[in-house]
């Protein structure tokens, strides 16, 4: 009964979560600069309205991000995404932030600010591609100008 209602809760939450970022997707719109839509959500509402810590430390005290209810990997948020975010923030100085789900200890978000320096972006795929290649599933990106949304995903989900 117990594992019903931890259950139930979990779903109830994460349905909450998903249903507030589709519709401030919607309210943000989609225009011909999706690019600036992304910069936009990230900064007048998620960084506003939501709890947002350092990704690295918030998953390294335990929190989670690749949800192994959906995927079939085991173990991912310390095999790949930690140290990933660790290459970006050591070798292109980025500071990688996890948007989370308090009562789940879940980081819905990964983004990453991006640096001005243009050059720095191609840096940051470059790492992103190598990683990719040793995660057995999918990482996903979304880029805007200046942020940037990183997905671990079960490559059946991508």
């Amino acid at each position: 009964m117990t594992n019903r209602l931890l259950s139930h809760h979990d779903l109830a939450s994460l349905g909450r979560c998903l249903t507030v970022v589709l519709a401030l997707t919607s309210i943000v719109g989609c225009g011909d600069d999706p690019e600036s839509e992304l910069d936009n959500l990230v900064e007048r509402v998620w960084m506003e309205d939501f709890p947002h810590k350092d990704a690295i430390e918030f998953l390294e005290a335990g929190g989670t991000h690749y949800d192994t209810r959906y995927g079939h990997h085991e173990n991912v948020d310390q095999q790949y995404v930690i140290p990933l975010l660790k290459r970006l923030s050591d070798e292109t100085n980025v500071e990688p932030l996890a948007f989370v789900d308090e009562d789940l200890n879940w980081a819905w978000a990964l983004i990453i600010r991006l640096p001005s320096d243009e050059s720095a972006h191609s840096q940051i795929q470059s790492l992103i591609d190598a990683a990719d290649t040793e995660f057995p599933g999918i990482i996903e990106t979304e880029w805007g100008h200046q942020t940037l949304r990183l997905s671990f995903v079960d490559q059946s989900e991508g």
